[in-house]
């Protein structure tokens, strides 16, 4: 049978029979894949809000140098007028600003005297820098880390968990100020490790929208049939480098739209043809197996 398979490849055989043949899962469609700003309906959700539905949820987060959870929980939705007056990447009918629970309206010493303007669309969070450590006083310069998390399912053939190599993201996407995506990634103390399927090339990336396409890598995009996930992990350093002693908040949100996935279709008579084609090759086999023999015999005799 293996033969069978080999000389599919061979004469251009069905693709899916190949994947399988090394292992591989074949991906027939996807679901839940939504912008930011979504329910995992397809529902916009309104500004200043979130929902219990909500897409996209910030699963990890480092701020004033520890982790903490008042940032973590389904993402809400920026207000409108924000936006546009900081200048952002405008919003799409696809896909609109999101920011981290516990986001404020005014930027100061977090939350300030802001905490009444807590989680109603403003955009202001702890992050400055690159780095954190410790002020030896008990506090931290800061460094505010926000990881969005989508979870998303491929369909196909083959067993759940098995790697789908014929299925690729596109996706536009703008954050303030940076950020990495991930594919399926490993987690430590609630960040994403490992190697980064796209990482955004401005220090300051909420000004343009970049557009992104994440096809199969072992290593760094590695989908699988089943449950998926797409991780953005948002660096909210203000432009700056290094540890800061600025204890301030700054804006800070994401922005994902024009987001599906290409799988190659699978035609409905290919499995069909694929099984005639593999009953005909091993029946050409078994037959100039037959056709040696008789050469041999033939030869033995005449001898």
């Amino acid at each position: 049978m293996k033969r069978a398979i080999l000389l599919l490849g061979l004469l251009g055989g069905p693709p899916f029979l190949a994947e399988n043949a090394r292992g591989q899962a074949t991906a027939t469609g996807d679901s839940g894949l939504y912008g930011t700003g979504f329910t995992t309906s397809g529902t916009q959700i309104a500004d200043g809000t979130t929902s219990s539905s909500a897409a996209w949820s910030v699963t990890g987060d480092i701020a004033n140098g520890v982790s903490a959870s008042k940032f973590l929980g389904t993402a809400y939705v920026v207000t409108g007028s924000i936006v546009s007056n900081y200048g952002f990447v405008a919003e799409q009918s696809s896909g609109i600003w999101i920011t981290a629970p516990g986001a404020t309206e005014d930027a100061g010493s977090y939350p300030g005297n802001d905490s009444t303007k807590m989680n109603e669309g403003g955009i202001y969070l702890p992050g400055f820098g690159t780095s954190y450590q410790s002020d030896g006083k008990g506090g931290y310069y800061q460094e505010g880390v926000y990881v969005y998390t989508l979870t998303f399912n491929i369909t196909g053939t083959g067993s759940a968990g098995q790697s789908v190599a014929n299925f690729r993201l596109n996706l536009n996407a703008a954050a303030d100020d940076t950020y990495s995506v991930y594919i399926n990634p490993t987690e430590s103390s609630g960040l994403p490790t490992g190697p980064v399927a796209y990482t955004s090339s401005s220090s300051y990336a909420a000004m343009t929208a970049q557009n992104i396409t994440i096809g199969y890598d072992a290593t760094k995009a590695n989908y699988e049939l089943g449950t998926n996930q797409l991780v953005f992990v948002v660096d909210n350093t203000a432009n700056s480098s290094g540890p800061s002693n600025d204890n301030q908040t700054t804006g800070s949100g994401l922005l994902v739209y024009g987001l599906t996935a290409a799988v190659p279709e699978v035609w409905p008579w290919l499995p069909a043809a694929g099984a005639i084609l593999a009953y005909a090759a091993i029946r050409w086999l078994r037959r100039r197996r037959l056709c040696n023999q008789s050469d041999f015999t033939l030869q033995k005799g005449l001898a």
